[in-house]
């Protein structure tokens, strides 16, 4: 329904006969209301074209209608929408009100406090979800302090607020303290700072033990201001809904705190991994675990806690299961984790780890995996075939889709050799039946919309790079090097979405390329075969 507005909403509603169209020209639409009092916009030009279909002088189209296609529209869209008619300006407003809004920089903030002025400021209780970035240093005046708070006064029905990098206004403007506090419905608090964070942190932390609502997600990673153990303590007893949590820990607190709701957990160490037991202990129903170490680990030195955490899961005290997992290799390894996990990402591959990462796999038993490789063409440390870090057991199917991250830096030219043999000998004796492959520079995002729908420009250089790569020849080496592969993706700075399924109907591999939708469906589709089988 959502796409066949969307299909009806370019400036003209259109509805189409076997033989001939009624046109309804938006821009003459106005607000009514019928007999029976339901809301309406009535169009007073209406055009047909073709024969075989009457038409009344005047057509109406339902306010629920029009908000669908709104809703279907882009930010562009919707303010081309808004120059139509009144009616239609003041539905476009609320349907920008409800959608997530990022405010960035001393712009951002100028242009929707102009916005959120130029009528009733009490149309800001329509906002939802709010962001603001950027906003650092002497260049926020007072001017724009005193906008910030009065938007965020008037946002009464926020649920979810995220400071990125704002630190000089958190520290500087006193009044912000108290605005975030008051919000009554604020569920979601995310703080990220820059260098020296120690002050930011101090007042943030104050904010979210005096609010009034409770919060089910925070997200405090503040650098070296941790939080200690009586922080924690402080949390639970102000909070007792916690579903997501992102902590910088210190120390964990001892016996009789407990976080028993948070089901997401980002835990970031910066001075001592503790042991699982204890993580264990203050999160039991954590699903989604990522732990970042800001040390170095020699994995040698967790030996005898491997073993606790191993007798822990056979005992029942540890988690029975995890459905995701993101951590280094080395992390996971010390740590000892090993009940099964639906989907593991274990960042950077490397060769020196190979049978610690076989034998996470083996333990864990992920449906998916995600690893991340550097290729270059004077690179000779390529990754090792034997024990395949892709299989469980040689009774079990193993890891069925695989996510590969491969990046470059400047330097040489990439060859499609080059990164097949980057990848290929992970590939060898596995059962991978899904491959994602994305190619970005080293550094970038690796998500695979963000490579093509860049947020920030790529050098020309780096595009260089990869420019000659025909991504063809790639799936061609992979697929023949791994029978197993029914689905293959491959997405590429400058090359854009490639997706192919795979035929092995007639003994052979037939590659079909696809159509980008029918590719990502059909993708989705695999992916979620794959982690649910």
């Amino acid at each position: 329904m959502r796409c066949e507005a969307a299909m009806a909403a370019r400036c003209t509603v259109a509805c189409v006969s076997y033989s001939s169209t009624i046109v309804i020209d938006i821009s003459t639409i106005t607000m009514s209301l019928s007999s029976s009092q339901s809301p309406v916009l009535e169009a007073s030009s209406i055009r047909s074209t073709g024969s075989g279909l009457g038409c009344t002088a005047a057509s109406v189209l339902h306010i629920d209608i029009l908000r669908l296609i709104l809703a279907c529209l882009s930010g562009p869209e919707l303010l081309t929408m808004a120059y139509t008619s009144r009616a239609i300006r003041e539905e476009t407003h609320k349907e920008m009100l409800f959608r997530p809004i990022t405010l960035s920089k001393r712009r951002g903030l100028e242009s929707f406090y102009r916005f959120a002025t130029a009528g009733n400021l009490g149309k800001l209780s329509l906002v939802r979800t709010l962001t603001l970035e950027h906003l650092h240093g002497p260049v926020v005046n007072q001017e724009e302090r005193d906008a910030l708070v009065s938007i965020l006064k008037h946002c009464t029905n926020l649920r979810s607020l995220k400071l990125h990098w704002c630190d000089r206004v958190i520290e500087e403007e006193t009044r912000l303290a108290d605005v975030i506090c008051s919000l009554p419905l604020l569920t979601q608090f995310h703080v990220r700072t820059y260098n020296n964070p120690s002050l930011a942190y101090a007042i943030t932390f104050r904010m979210v033990t005096n609010m009034q609502s409770s919060l089910t997600s925070l997200n405090l990673p503040l650098g070296p201001s941790r939080q200690t153990a009586e922080d924690l303590r402080n949390l639970s007893k102000t909070h007792h809904r916690f579903e997501d949590l992102a902590l910088y820990i210190d120390t964990l607190p001892a016996s009789g705190v407990s976080f028993s709701s948070v089901h997401s957990l980002h835990l970031t160490f910066e001075s001592e991994l503790p042991s699982l037991h204890e993580i264990y202990a203050t999160f039991p129903h954590v699903q989604k675990l990522q732990v970042t170490a800001h040390m170095y680990i020699d994995v040698a030195e967790f030996s005898a806690a491997r073993q606790v955490a191993q007798s822990d899961y056979k005992a029942g005290e540890s988690w029975p299961y995890l459905n995701f997992l993101h951590a280094p290799i080395q992390d996971i390894y010390a740590l000892g984790i090993s009940c099964p996990v639906r989907w593991v990402e274990t960042g950077y591959y490397e060769v020196g780890y190979h049978d610690h990462l076989a034998d996470i796999v083996s333990r864990l038993r992920p449906r998916t995996l995600g690893i991340s490789l550097y290729c270059s063409p004077t690179l000779d440390d390529v990754p090792r075939s034997d024990p395949s870090v892709l299989l469980h057991d040689a009774t079990t199917s193993g890891v069925k889709h695989l996510l590969v991250r491969l990046s470059f830096s400047k330097g040489r030219k990439l060859a499609a050799s080059c990164v097949v043999k980057s990848l290929l000998p992970l590939l060898l004796s596995s059962r991978i039946e899904l491959l994602n492959l994305v190619i970005s520079p080293l550094f970038m995002s690796d998500d695979p919309n963000e490579i093509i729908n860049l947020a920030i420009e790529v050098e020309p250089e780096c595009e260089d790079l990869v420019r000659d790569i025909d991504v063809e020849i790639v799936a061609r080496e992979l697929v023949a090097g791994c029978p197993s592969i029914r689905t293959l993706a491959i997405s590429m700075v400058s090359k854009g979405h490639n997706i192919w399924k795979v035929d092995r109907s007639n003994g052979g591999s037939t590659m079909v390329s696809l159509h980008p939708y029918e590719g990502r469906r059909l993708m989705e589709e695999e992916a979620r075969r794959c982690l649910e089988d």
